[in-house]
């Protein structure tokens, strides 16, 4: 064996050095409409010593370099000697079309070549169209580029003789035991009895329930059309519960018409429609860079080998979308292959942004909600939209037909804030400092705030976001109040001063607070002692109260008695212990009247300033209170 590959080697490096390379051979063998291997073949005819010796590195060089670059897609076979030729054989193996597919473009990357191999294979037995139609945009030549690339690379041949290793050879195509033959070094092949269609519709459109199909099968009005065989095709391959129905205007034919509940469903039953299991629609889903709304693209290999024309189909393939996607630019396919992007624009509605920060960060809360038929559809990248940059804490709740989505972004300082607010929404910024002129007793602060959450949050039409700040821990001055609650669809932007009661004042209050609450403890605390030190000292003035009554009353009958001529109480009589003896009345001067006697028994007339005998007598005037003696306690110090 190690002798044979000996050979090979230097018949390939002989091929190259005499520039006339080996002979590339392709068979398509299909094992079954969908299922096959290509085979490669290498033709080294017979060459003289002289050529054979042009190695560089010797035979096992050669050999490393083949097996080092081999594509793992491609089996390789070892040597076959046929009379004075050596055949190098290599195999890809493939069981469905498009194993086939990305097998050949895996081929291609091995050799570094951004070929778009795009292989067509159409093999039918029953239809509107039967037999082997095979076309393929590449041949077996650019497949094996990657065999002289590496013998270059690997330095066994030179870089001048590159292009001399290899040329192409024939190629053809099996099935069934028959044999089609290529007219040139790529796969063409077409042998099929043709009634086809010559226009083929097929349209797809997201509904409640799934996806509605239509196919048309249309030919030329005016032309003869197999009509009859275009019936029994369709009865014999169209879904359950599918309509028929026929086409009028430019063409002529039939239109079918059902619903499957899924793309999976759709391509199953194209497939049979159309006789072409190349037939194939795919979607890939993605997030579009900037705003993070889901994207989609649909990509359709219009294969229609079982029921179109080979003599140049109109092929057309259209995509509408549900409620929320948008297609960018168009929503068609013309032709065999194609595709369609497009972009769920998620519309915000009832949006609002509450923001409370302060010296050491804060927290804003946005809140945002969606219709509950478009956040299903669009699944976890809702997530990604609201809680951009994976920034905040988010929570989502379902009421009735809308669902609520509610994020925190909270930081611990104001670097961490705005960190979090430049990465949520490129340009909101929060600053705040000392304000040095404020009060004695008061803390102010200048502050600015700005966020661009309006202008980032895709809003459904008519909306506005609800934007309202506050600072934590101070009022803000009413020149700047009025800017802390708004609704736009721009940015907020709020600046200003605000203050608060110092440290200092809260400090004083403190002081006086507990200054009070040490006296009324104080109160409680005694309250028994006082009352009764006060019921004591109340006992004692009415006592005093009484006293003084009592000498003002022995008063005023002192001075009723000595009006009457009577000495008061404890005084002497008249000339006794040398008293003075009052005047004794003298007799009138001649010719005045003498003063008539005042008859016995008569009343003594009051004192001045007394009632008369029967008048009342006035109430006596009350002694004016006692006032307290300074340090005393008195019943109004507990009012």
């Amino acid at each position: 064996m190690k002798k044979k590959l000996g050979a090979l080697v230097a018949l390939l490096l002989a091929f190259a050095l005499s520039a006339c390379g080996a002979k590339v051979n392709t068979e398509l063998k299909m094992e079954s409409p969908t299922s096959g291997k290509r085979i490669i073949t290498l033709v080294l005819p017979k060459l003289d010593e002289n050529a054979q010796k042009q190695v560089h590195g010797g035979n096992d060089a050669i050999d490393k370099s083949i097996r080092r670059h081999l594509p793992k897609e491609l089996t390789y076979s070892g040597l076959k000697k046929d009379g004075d030729k050596t055949i190098a054989t290599f195999t890809l193996e493939f069981d469905s079309l498009e194993t086939y597919r990305e097998k050949i473009k895996s081929v291609f990357s091995a050799s570094t070549q951004d070929a778009n191999a795009d292989p067509q294979i159409a093999i039918t037995t029953e239809g509107l169209v039967t037999g082997v139609q095979i076309s393929e945009n590449y041949d077996s030549l650019a497949l094996m580029k990657w065999l002289p690339n590496g013998l270059v690379e690997d330095r066994v041949v030179d870089e001048d003789q590159r292009g001399n290793v290899l040329e192409n050879g024939d190629s053809k195509v099996t099935f069934d035991g028959k044999e089609h033959k290529s007219d040139g070094s790529r796969l063409h092949i077409v042998d099929v009895k043709d009634k086809g269609v010559n226009d083929l519709a097929i349209a797809l459109e997201e509904v409640k329930d799934g996806l509605a199909i239509s196919a048309n099968f249309g030919y030329l009005s005016g032309t003869d059309y197999p009509k009859d065989e275009l019936t029994k095709y369709i009865d014999s391959v169209k879904p359950d519960g599918a309509e028929v129905a026929d086409l009028s205007g430019e063409f002529q034919g039939v239109k079918v018409a059902y619903t499957v509940a899924n793309l999976d469903e759709a391509n199953k039953s194209l497939v049979k429609l159309l006789g072409d299991p190349s037939f194939a629609i795919k979607e890939t889903a993605g997030v579009q860079e900037g705003t993070g709304f889901p994207t989609r693209k649909i990509e359709a290999q219009m294969n229609c080998g079982g029921v179109c024309s080979v003599t140049n189909p109109n092929t057309t393939f259209t995509f509408t979308p549900a409620q929320g996607w948008e297609n960018h630019g168009n929503d068609k396919i013309h032709g065999k292959n194609g595709e369609i992007d497009m972009t769920m624009n998620l519309l915000f509605s009832d949006v609002s942004v509450d923001s409370t920060l302060g010296m050491d960060g804060g927290t804003v809360v946005v809140k945002m909600s969606l219709p509950k038929d478009v956040a299903q559809r669009a699944g976890d990248a809702v997530k990604s939209i609201v809680n951009r940059a994976d920034q905040g804490e988010l929570e989502s709740v379902e009421s009735g037909d809308k669902v609520n989505y509610t994020l925190t972004l909270k930081a611990d300082s104001n670097e961490q804030l705005n960190n979090m607010l430049g990465r949520y929404a490129p340009g909101s910024e929060f600053a705040i400092r000392e304000n040095p002129e404020a009060g004695t007793f008061t803390d102010g602060v200048y502050f600015s705030y700005t966020n661009t959450f309006a202008s980032t949050i895709a809003l459904a039409e008519g909306q506005e976001v609800k934007q309202t700040f506050s600072l934590d821990g101070y009022s803000v001055d009413k020149s700047a109040e009025s800017a802390t609650e708004t609704s736009t669809t721009g940015n907020f932007d709020v600046s200003g001063t605000a203050s608060r009661m110092a440290t200092s004042a809260w400090i004083t209050l403190g002081v006086v607070g507990a200054l009070v609450l040490i006296a009324v403890g104080l109160g409680v605390w005694k309250r028994k002692a006082i009352a009764a030190k006060l019921a004591d000292m109340k006992e004692k003035r009415a006592a005093a109260a009484q006293e003084r009554a009592r000498a003002q009353a022995e008063a005023m009958a002192a001075q009723q008695t000595m009006a009457a001529g009577y000495p008061q109480q404890g005084q002497p009589m008249p000339g006794q212990y040398g008293q003075p003896v009052p005047a004794q009345a003298q007799p009138p001067y001649p010719g005045q009247p003498v003063p008539p006697a005042q008859p016995m028994g008569q009343p003594v007339p009051p004192m001045p300033g007394q009632p008369m005998p029967g008048q009342p007598v006035p109430p006596q005037a009350q002694p004016a209170p006692q006032q307290p003696v300074e340090g005393e306690w008195s019943e109004n110090d507990l009012m």
